[in-house]
């Protein structure tokens, strides 16, 4: 008899209940989420051998128990959480919120919406590894452009002018080199930037091992330079695209009405008639 086998998982334990093909209740079981607890879980449903697995937010908070069962050669279905919680408050009776009910609410809606409708889940593979090393790298550089900037602030203030762009651990470092601190004020700021240029270099290394490049040199797709924004033109350049423009005789000095080249030809007018006067 094929079943459904409803999870709603948490951190600290997961609810399960099976439903048959009709949607009858069969029977629900709570076990600790340890791995004795999943293997207590695995010994609960063998009775069923037709059986599968519904975890609701399987890429979510349900992603280690789904992984396991897949693992284990079990049937998997991903059950999203507005999709379960859907069918709880649309349910006959109370529609409480419980951990059993809940369970029960992810079976349902695998009998509703189809097993073949949702997302199976699979054994993750080497594209969730890029996932984090990715996220890892976006991190690292995020933290490193951090530090660059408070070591800006710092050498603004040690540095007559300040450093340029482009800074780097080197380079601060040599600027820092030439600095003789002097006064309460002046040696803490030389001592932090010290400190900065240490974690600057910390960071670079921890970027070259977590991933592939170092920051400042990252030539992924998210992060290739974009074509700025067309920039709008001033009054001066305004009216020099005016000059160009043909000005058709008897046109009114009054302000165009919105559209498409009105700023245009509000300034080739403003341009004709300063150059028609005497």
């Amino acid at each position: 008899m094929p079943v459904t086998i409803g999870v709603d998982p948490h951190k600290a334990s997961h609810t399960a209940a099976t439903l048959d093909e009709h949607g009858q209740l069969l029977d629900r079981q709570r076990v600790p989420a340890t791995s004795d607890g999943y293997q207590a879980l695995r010994a609960w449903a063998a009775r069923w051998p037709q059986r599968c697995w519904a975890v609701e937010g399987a890429h979510g908070v349900g992603r280690v128990l789904a992984q396991q069962l897949v693992a284990d050669g079990e049937r998997v279905v991903d059950v999203p959480a507005k999709l379960a919680a859907r069918v709880r408050v649309l349910s006959v009776g109370h529609g409480r919120k419980t951990d059993p009910d809940d369970a029960v609410s992810v079976s349902v809606a695998v009998a509703a919406q189809g097993a073949p409708g949702l997302r199976p889940v699979g054994v993750e593979d080497h594209a969730v590894v890029l996932h984090l090393l990715t996220n890892r790298r976006e991190d690292l550089v995020r933290l490193h452009t951090q530090t660059i900037n408070r070591l800006h602030r710092l050498l603004a203030d040690l540095v007559p002018a300040g450093a340029g762009r482009n800074l780097t651990a080197e380079r601060a470092e040599a600027l820092l080199g030439e600095v003789r601190p002097t006064g309460a004020v002046a040696t803490p700021r030389w001592q932090l930037a010290g400190d900065l240029i240490a974690d600057i270099r910390d960071l670079d290394r921890r970027s070259c091992r977590s991933a592939i490049l170092p920051p400042g040199r990252r030539t992924t797709a998210a992060s290739a330079p974009r074509a700025s924004p067309p920039r709008r033109r001033c009054g001066v350049e305004a009216a020099a695209v005016g000059r160009r423009l043909p000005v058709p005789a008897g046109r009114s000095t009054r302000p165009a009405a919105p559209g498409s080249g009105a700023r245009q030809r509000r300034a080739a007018d403003g341009w004709r008639t300063a150059n028609e006067r005497p």
